[in-house]
C-alpha cells in the first residue's frame, strides 16, 4: 500500500505539472528501510493519541487534489476512509 500511494503521488504531482528528478518509491523505502521498526511518525502519534494532526494536508487533501485533477487515488481513498472510521470510533 504504501508503494502505491507513492505512485499516487508521483501520479498527482504530474497532473499538477511537478515532476521529481528521483525515484520516490526507491528515496522512501530507502528512508523506511533505515528506521528502527519500532519507529512511529509525529502523526501516528498524534492520531492514536487523539490529537489534533497534520492529517488533513497530508491525506484528506491529498484527495481532494487529485479530484480536482482527475487523478485516482484509492489508496489515499482507503486510507482517508480508515482514519475516519477509526475517528469515530474513539
Amino acid at each position: 500500500m504504501f508503494k502505491a500511494m507513492i505512485r499516487e503521488i508521483i501520479a498527482l504531482a504530474g497532473a499538477m505539472d511537478i515532476h521529481f528528478e528521483q525515484d520516490l518509491v526507491e528515496v522512501n523505502l530507502n528512508i523506511l528501510s533505515e528506521l528502527a521498526p519500532e519507529a512511529t511518525t509525529s502523526m501516528q502519534r498524534d492520531v492514536m493519541a487523539g490529537k489534533d494532526s497534520e492529517i488533513d494536508g497530508l491525506v484528506y487533501q491529498v484527495v481532494r487534489l487529485g479530484k480536482k485533477y482527475g487523478v485516482p487515488m484509492p489508496q489515499y481513498e482507503k486510507a482517508a476512509a480508515e482514519l475516519r472510521r477509526g475517528m469515530q470510533a474513539k
